[in-house]
């Protein structure tokens, strides 16, 4: 079995992309973020990108939950599947934690074609519609949390106020508005970029589960 090949604390730079260095990060789940992400953005030419935290309610992470496999992998991929009738693509990658104050959860990044889908909120219908079909898949127990970000105050900070919740990435010619957040998100090899803040998905603390890029799935609201 071949060894998992890491990036030490302190790394700052992988492939020409800036990461956080905080951490110890696993060069393949690293290299899989990346991809997904140049990948979404060669295939849409803009591309919508959300951080989604899926986690379950306090006090009921040890228990079977109806349909939900103890195996939060696998409770996760069948609210994946639950995605299959659609009418766009989405494009993501999640990566399954534990900690003692979380218990099981997954970090993921979602990213969708920026003409489908033109923001993301807690009032979207796209997100309600995913923290219902989260709800059935955990018999209620299901929390969805959008992970915010900011503008930085300079190229090599990183924001750290809660303003934002999508990031438009590749061509942002027609993009008005939030226009220098989304400029300086597109900038992964600063790490006030997005890739350096998405790298924190593939650190090897508390993770317990292989990260995973999905396929495209095409999706319709129900």
């Amino acid at each position: 079995m071949a060894r998992k090949r890491l990036l030490g604390k302190g790394t700052q730079c992988y492939r020409g992309y800036r990461v956080n260095s905080a951490y110890v990060l696993n060069e393949d789940w690293l290299s899989g973020l990346i991809d997904v992400t140049n990948e979404a953005i060669d295939s849409h030419g803009t591309a919508l990108a959300v951080r989604l935290d899926f986690s379950l309610k306090k006090g009921v992470q040890d228990q079977d939950i109806g349909r939900c496999n103890p195996d939060m992998n696998r409770c996760f991929q069948d609210f994946l599947d639950r995605l299959k009738h659609v009418v766009f693509d989405i494009d993501l990658y999640w990566k399954l934690e534990f900690s003692e104050a979380k218990g099981f959860h997954i970090h993921s990044v979602f990213l969708f074609d920026a003409i489908d889908v033109k923001t993301f909120t807690t009032r979207n219908k796209l997100f309600e519609d995913l923290k219902r079909r989260w709800a059935l898949q955990t018999d209620g127990n299901g929390t969805i949390n959008i992970c915010k970000s900011s503008e930085a105050l300079s190229d090599d900070d990183f924001g750290v106020d809660s303003v934002h919740s999508y990031t438009l990435l590749g061509d942002l010619t027609n993009v008005e508005k939030n226009r220098s957040y989304h400029l300086q998100k597109n900038k992964f090899d600063k790490k006030a970029g997005f890739i350096h803040w998405i790298s924190y998905l593939a650190k090897t603390e508390q993770s317990i589960g292989k990260g995973k890029a999905a396929g495209k799935r095409q999706y319709r609201g129900e």
